[in-house]
């Protein structure tokens, strides 16, 4: 008798009735199983049916593909449509629709997403792509619906997630009444009973030694490689090689030889003194019972649980694999094992290394082109030759030093469940749009057929920096040369120091290379800004890269979810000098390894830093005047030498003059024109030229620049406009000219 659980999601229609899907990986052309009853029990028993029916049918029960569900409900704007005579009309009014969601993990690096009430399902990777995600699908979903149709499509806002176990007779070996309850506390199954593992393409060497080093020679094993390249993969397919030897000679019979488990889940719950090394030995116990192999998600998560290297997870059962007591087969990355090395030698002396090496590009597009057959037949969806191989040109072109198989796995499979939704094939368009909204990237950085001209790149950063024509040209430099390919591979696209007084654009710099790099994505989420003056003192690097605790620092943790990036690190020169020793391996190679030897790539971001050096000149009433100013003599005299010669470029931004302040001014009152309580009364604005000189005049300081224009024009502009606005409730549809007069706001 073979046992599956599942996860399921019910909720309750319009007429009181239950309705209750499955929500695991194994839908066909069908859909999801999905039942309907007078209530969720029964619901859930038709559930259990249909499976049992299904697994007796195909003579096989599936797995559950997810883990870790969670509810959440996000609204989703759209606008109702009614078609009439082969017209559509469009309602004038937004309707909010509340959207019951179910996102759950499938496997190491993907997230997964289910809309159970519209049968709707997709992968994705990074968590802050889910409610763009979900808006897009239900969006595609509703269009042409009217707002009764709307309303009764997406009734339930709430969802209750459960579990259904099934039990099926299938032709399976029977487990060996073998106690094994301390191994099933802190470790699962590395293979589902019955089931195959994932395929390893690509890797058919690889997993043989592994299953001969494991089953043969008995040894332990470290298999070594990059992050994403498949070593779990590997480690899987050569678990399922030996279980399949097993049974030929005929002794299959027992549990599960093979166990995944991590250090931190070994001593979870663990309170007391000398808690988890005990739990330790009974699963050494149990392991040897079965003759079984434990499977580390992380060999340095070994060494670093625990304690101190010298008393950590990895220290007390180092001996039992020396004895022979143990046997393990770990995952590291090279970084990783180096670490691991100078923690604790004596783990690393007892594991046999099997190193994973990159694929060549005929092989990966095979590997690729394999993967897409096999999702072709879960998807029920067509895909085109060439997409294979362009997944594997915008990697190596954009993200030239991930791994493969690993995120263009995860693309294939967002791609062809974002084409099944437009019930299309996955070809090259639908693979650029994954790609586009995987790394954030518009098309025109993704596409050798759309061109790129550098003064589309420099009006755009002018329209936003005023009069500092030098930087802006500088960026659009860059920018073109990140188009055409032409940086260099093992160093950050492009490391400029901004140097200049305060106030005249250099962070606005910044904003506004991320604002074109990433036109679709918040200021936050791609530009990552750190202010170096809180990074000064003693343990600066140690609070600049990780947490009190020892995991990686937010700006690290959010680099790695997303390397494409502006870093903009403030007031550079303020840093202390171990932060610039730091910083000298992140020019150099583009990469930082921390002490525990966890990377961090730097290879797909623009580096800027600001500094006030060179910017010492002002003139009468605050308003500076140009000067001749030695900037590289300064920076050189101001920074080291090895630090200063890693500079793509040293450029210095030109004081702010009197004409400069007015047009900074109009540029933030055009912000203010397009605010939504303008908009909403199809108000149109106009500045007078006296309004403008007056708020250039109020809101330069000659300590801080343009910096006081803001709250300057708050005060005499948004607030004075916000109480008429308020007051006049029948101010619409007009055209409004604003101006001064006695430092006071006149609105006529």
């Amino acid at each position: 008798m073979t046992t599956q659980r599942y996860h399921t999601a019910t909720w309750t229609n319009a007429d009181g009735s239950a309705t209750a899907v499955v929500l695991d990986s194994f839908a066909d052309s069908d859909g999801w199983p999905i039942a309907s009853a007078t209530t969720a029990r029964e619901a859930a028993e038709q559930l259990i049916d249909l499976i049992r029916w299904r697994a007796k049918r195909e003579h096989w029960l599936p797995i559950s593909g997810i883990s870790d569900p969670q509810p959440i409900t996000l609204r989703v704007e759209v606008r109702p449509e009614h078609t009439q005579d082969d017209r559509t009309i469009t309602f004038p009014d937004i309707v909010a629709l509340p959207v019951a969601c179910v996102w759950a993990k499938r496997g190491e690096d993907v997230l997964t997403c289910f809309i159970p009430a519209l049968g709707i399902g997709f992968d994705y990777i990074a968590a802050d792509e889910l409610k763009p995600l979900v808006q897009q699908n239900v969006q595609r979903y509703v269009k042409g619906l009217t707002t009764r149709e709307l309303s009764r499509l997406l009734r339930p806002e709430t969802v209750t997630l459960g579990e259904v176990s099934v039990r099926v007779d299938l032709p399976v070996h029977r487990e060996a009444p073998v106690l094994i309850e301390s191994l099933k506390s802190a470790a699962d199954p590395l293979l589902a009973r019955g089931m195959a593992a994932a395929p390893a393409w690509g890797r058919d060497v690889e997993v043989e030694d592994l299953a001969r080093r494991l089953e043969e020679e008995r040894v332990s094993v470290l298999v070594l490689g990059p992050a994403g390249i498949g070593k779990s993969t590997v480690i899987g397919a050569a678990a399922a090689a030996a279980r399949r030897k097993r049974r030929t000679s005929g002794s299959g019979a027992g549990p599960s030889r093979y166990w995944r488990t991590s250090a931190s889940r070994l001593i979870a719950g663990m309170k007391y003194l000398g808690q988890w090394e005990e739990r330790c030995e009974r699963i050494i116990d149990e392991l040897s019972r079965i003759d079984g192999v434990l499977c580390i998600d992380n060999l340095l998560e070994l060494v670093r649980v625990g304690g101190e290297p010298s008393q950590s997870v990895a220290a007390f059962i180092a001996p039992y694999i020396q004895h022979g007591d143990l046997r393990i087969v770990a995952e590291a990355t090279e970084a990783e094992l180096d670490a691991c090395r100078r923690l604790l030698p004596s783990l690393v002396n007892q594991l046999q290394v099997l190193r994973l090496d990159p694929w060549p590009r005929a092989t990966a597009i095979d590997v690729l082109g394999r993967q897409a057959e096999a999702l072709k037949q879960r998807y029920r969806t067509e895909f085109e030759p060439s997409a294979p191989e362009l997944v594997y040109s915008l990697f190596r072109r954009f993200l030239p030093h991930q791994a493969f198989p690993g995120r263009a796995i995860a693309l294939l499979h967002g791609a062809f469940t974002f084409a099944r939704s437009l019930e299309q094939a996955v070809d090259g368009d639908v693979v650029l749009d994954r790609f586009a909204e995987a790394t954030g990237l518009p098309q025109v950085m993704l596409r050798d057929d759309v061109p790129l001209e550098r003064d589309e790149v420099f009006n755009f950063l002018a329209g936003r920096v005023a009069a500092q024509r030098e930087p802006c040209g500088l960026i659009a430099d860059l920018v073109v040369t990140f188009k055409a390919t032409m940086n260099a591979p093992d160093r950050p696209l492009g490391v400029v120091l901004l140097c200049g007084p305060t106030g005249v654009g250099k962070t606005e710099t910044a904003k506004a290379l991320a604002d074109f790099l990433f036109p679709h994505l918040g200021e936050k989420q791609r530009l990552i800004r750190l202010d170096m003056s809180e990074y000064s003192g003693p343990g600066a690097v140690e609070r600049l890269t990780a947490t009190p605790t020892g995991e990686p620092s937010a700006f690290i943790r959010q680099l790695r979810r997303q390397p494409f990036a502006v870093l903009l690190l403030d007031e550079i020169e303020k840093a202390d000098p171990a932060v610039f020793d730091l910083l000298l391996a992140v020019l150099d190679e583009g990469r930082l390894v921390d002490t525990f030897g966890r990377m961090t790539d730097f290879r797909s971001c623009f580096l800027l830093m600001t500094s006030n050096i060179a910017g010492n000149t002002s003139g009468p009433f605050g308003f500076a005047q140009s000067a001749s100013i030695d900037t590289q003599g300064e920076v050189l005299g101001a920074f080291r030498p090895e630090f200063f010669n890693r500079l793509d470029s040293v450029v210095r931004f030109e004081p702010l003059g009197e004409s400069t302040m007015k047009d900074i001014a109009r540029l933030h009152l055009g912000h203010v024109a397009k605010r939504p309580g303008l908009l909403t009364r199809r108000l149109r604005v106009t500045f007078t030229d006296a309004l403008v000189a007056h708020l250039a005049r109020i809101g330069f300081d000659p300590r801080y620049g343009a910096r006081p224009l803001q709250r300057a024009i708050e005060e005499v502009v948004v607030t004075p406009l916000a109480e008429k606005l308020v007051r006049e409730t029948g101010l619409m549809d007009r055209d409004v000219v604003l101006d001064v007069a006695a430092g006071a706001l006149q609105i006529r």
